[in-house]
C-alpha cells in the first residue's frame, strides 16, 4: 500500500471530504483498522458497517447507505477495494 495516505488525502481534498468507508466488517474492527493505519481522520462520521445494515454482503446495502449519506448517486460513486 505505497502512498495510501497521500492517495486518500488527495481524494478527500478533491471531493471536499465527500468520501466514506463502507465495509462488511463490524464497526469496531473498521475503526480499529483505520486508526491503526492512520486514516480514520478522513472518514470521521462516514463509516458504514455491513453489520448495521438490513442485509450484508453480497447485498449492496452498506454501499448504498454510504452513497446516501454523501448525497451521491450510487451510479457515480467509485469503490476502492
Amino acid at each position: 500500500m505505497t502512498n495510501i495516505h497521500s492517495a486518500v488525502q488527495a481524494i478527500h481534498t478533491a471531493y471536499a471530504g465527500g468520501i466514506a468507508c463502507a465495509s462488511g466488517a463490524d464497526r469496531i474492527k473498521i475503526e480499529l483498522q483505520l486508526q491503526k493505519v492512520g486514516l480514520i481522520e478522513y472518514f470521521d462520521g462516514r463509516i458504514f458497517s455491513g453489520h448495521e445494515m438490513p442485509c450484508s454482503k453480497p447485498w449492496p446495502d452498506v454501499y448504498l447507505a454510504a452513497a446516501a449519506a454523501l448525497q451521491a448517486n450510487p451510479a457515480r460513486c467509485a469503490l476502492v477495494g
